[in-house]
């Protein structure tokens, strides 16, 4: 971008980006939505574990994690949005496995091992990073 002086033009820069202790950036908006809008999506996942409404928003969810990606590298990574990005895929994920075992979709002793080894993990991450 230019600015113009007289006759000269004197490049200016404009800031387009967040540092990297920013909070309310558009992706960690769009990350807090997707964690605000995952227990309506759970709970109409039990009680309709299979239809089109249920895929629909599992499809718009996933869709605002693409977006969030994008836009957190077009306008810079922040720490908070790097801590509240893999939440939020937990949370849906987790949460999904958590609602199908007691509607029957999934057995428990099937699915033990893998809430257990994704929780488990992130949370010797976060021990670990602490």
């Amino acid at each position: 971008m230019t600015s113009v002086s007289g006759s000269s033009a004197v490049p200016t820069k404009v800031a387009s980006g967040f540092g990297p202790g920013a909070i309310l950036t558009p992706a960690n908006l769009l990350t807090l939505g997707r964690i605000a809008a995952t227990p309506p999506f759970l709970w109409h996942l039990a009680r309709h574990p299979v239809d089109w409404t249920t895929l629909a928003m599992w499809f718009a969810l996933c869709v605002t994690d693409l977006l969030d990606g994008k836009l957190a590298r077009r306008h810079g990574a922040t720490r908070s949005g790097a801590f509240l990005d893999p939440l939020a895929d937990k949370v849906l994920v987790l949460g999904a496995i958590a609602v199908h075992i007691p509607i029957g979709v999934a057995r428990f002793s099937d699915q033990l091992d893998l809430p257990l080894g994704v929780g488990g993990r992130s949370a010797a991450r976060i021990v670990g990073h602490r």
